[in-house]
């Protein structure tokens, strides 16, 4: 089976953990201050019945990109599923939450794995599905949060992350 990923050591995931952080303090002023030009029409969205989804799309925005969960973690029993189906490799899906959930504000971000087969090709390169043999093909990370702390790195090389309640 072709390996996809590239590994990485500990030092230089600690560097990508550390450039997430920093453009995230660069992106949420940004947003801040687009969302004040634009609250006329974000205004009128939330006035117009038929704009549902914009509704709370300033909070969304907020929460999303003010969120500091950037871990999530899944057992091998929750990536087995996936290789007992005949999956050869796995999907990590990013995604955003719908509406609050016990922890999660909407807009939050949320993580998702799912197994995938090869299943041809396009002018792109290889093109991936998920399993048609799982009546629930994803799975969404566990309710609850983990995140990295400063420093990242631990003696012996180790990047260390907490449960966030």
């Amino acid at each position: 089976m072709p390996t996809l990923g590239t590994p990485l050591s500990a030092m230089d995931a600690n560097n990508l953990i550390a450039q997430n952080l920093t453009v995230k303090d660069i992106v949420i002023p940004f947003i801040g201050e687009s969302l004040m030009r634009h609250r006329r029409e974000l205004r009128d969205l939330e006035r117009n019945p038929s704009n549902d989804n914009y509704k709370h799309f300033a909070e969304k925005c907020t929460n999303y990109y003010s969120d500091d969960n950037n871990v999530y973690i899944f057992s091998m029993d929750d990536i087995d599923r996936f290789v007992k189906e005949g999956a050869q490799f796995l999907m990590i899906i990013v995604g955003s939450q719908r509406e609050s959930l016990d922890r999660f504000k909407t807009g939050q971000p949320t993580v998702m794995i799912a197994g995938c087969n090869p299943n041809g090709s396009n002018e792109q390169g290889p093109k991936y599905q998920t399993l048609q043999t799982l009546a629930k093909p994803v799975t969404e990370h566990p309710p609850f949060r983990y995140e990295t702390t400063l420093p990242f790195l631990s003696e012996g090389n180790v990047i260390e992350v907490y449960r966030v309640e």
